[in-house]
């Protein structure tokens, strides 16, 4: 093996190696970086739709509370409070009751429901409920007697004056507001979006088999360690991984501040996958277009660190046969005076690539 392939794959080897190495260690940053990128864009945009939902909820509580503070000022009768009640509702198509039992137990209500024999508004969680709140409260969903749907109240007690309390002011938000709300956040492809409460229960889903059900009975989320489903609820913001009918899957959460629920988004890991696979791509061809030029380049640079050597290498062959060309004359047994007149006619050797260039 000549010197100059000798030089060219000791070269390429030490360039390759160092090459490969420092674009390992580039793509590592690269995805560290790439992964807390998209990571935090995810977060982000569920803390968005996080504050978005409870705005939502929260120009309903405001609503409400407006109704309240009206209804100290007006006479307690049900012609009085009944049209109220009435074209307040008609201001907000969520809302699909709003209503106000008295503390004498009685109900006037804005959809001039009429209530069955023996119902009494205190006994009812709503009023109960805000009882035990100067500010509003959030009522746990339950079956509404006048829509026959799952509904969740917001609810509030309003006092005279003197502090005197006159009742219990509630308005019916049904879930399937909340639904078509949640179906409608889908930032990500393949992704969505679902609704727990405090105690995890799916409030929201897109999946109508999955509605009231507990975390712990919810198939997506049965397979979740008991660990990352206590985070689910406790934390006030995070991310889980969790596999789903044979896909990785990824789930962002965020709590809403004015009821405590957690709004989860979650999305196919695939979603961050690919764009890692896009960059490895890159970093693989980057690498390799490197290499070739990194071999062309000490393919050139080898012939002409290479050319001297082999100049020097012919004239030293040259030199080496005309001394032993001497030394056998000299053995032969001839005039030394006749070898220094043959040593200054004698040419210089020709190597076999200067006879063939003539």
């Amino acid at each position: 093996m000549g010197i100059r392939i000798k030089l060219t794959l000791l070269f390429s080897l030490l360039l390759t190696t160092s090459l490969v190495l420092a674009s390992l260690v580039e793509y590592q940053f690269a995805r560290q970086q790439l992964l807390l990128h998209l990571q935090k864009e995810s977060n982000a945009i569920t803390q968005a739709e996080v504050a978005r939902l409870d705005f939502w909820l929260q120009r309903k509580a405001i609503s409400l509370e407006q109704t309240a503070s009206l209804l100290p000022l007006l006479p307690r009768s049900p012609e009085t409070l009944q049209p109220l009640l009435a074209r307040q509702m008609s201001l907000d198509s969520d809302i699909s009751d709003l209503y106000f039992g008295t503390e004498n137990g009685e109900v006037v209500d804005g959809s001039h429901w009429q209530p069955p024999s023996g119902y009494d508004p205190r006994k009812r969680p709503w009023y109960r409920q805000a009882l035990l709140s100067a500010d509003r409260v959030f009522i746990e969903p339950y079956m509404d007697l006048v829509t026959n749907q799952y509904t969740i109240s917001i609810a509030k007690q309003v006092r005279l004056d003197n502090q005197e309390l006159a009742g219990v002011l509630s308005q019916d938000v049904p879930l399937s507001r909340f639904l078509e709300y949640i179906r409608h956040i889908q930032p990500f492809d393949g992704g969505y979006a679902f609704l727990l409460d405090q105690r995890g229960i799916i409030l929201a889903h897109p999946d109508p088999s999955l509605q009231s059900l507990d975390i712990n009975q919810a198939e997506p989320l049965r397979s979740l360690p008991p660990q990352m489903r206590s985070d689910l609820l406790r934390k006030s913001e995070g991310f889980l991984e969790y596999s789903f009918q044979n896909e990785d899957r990824l789930a962002y959460f965020g709590k809403l501040p004015s009821t405590g629920w957690t709004l989860v988004i979650t999305l196919p890991r695939s979603y961050l996958d690919e764009p890692l696979r896009e960059l490895l791509l890159r970093y693989l061809f980057l690498t390799c277009f490197a290499q070739i030029l990194t071999l062309f380049c000490i393919h050139r640079l080898a012939n002409q660190f290479i050319r001297p050597l082999e100049s020097l290498t012919l004239q030293a062959r040259q030199v080496s046969g005309a001394v032993q060309r001497l030394q056998d004359r000299l053995d032969a047994g001839e005039n030394p005076a006749q070898l220094s007149n043959w040593l200054q006619e004698e040419p210089p050797e020709r190597t076999t690539g200067e006879r063939n260039s003539e």
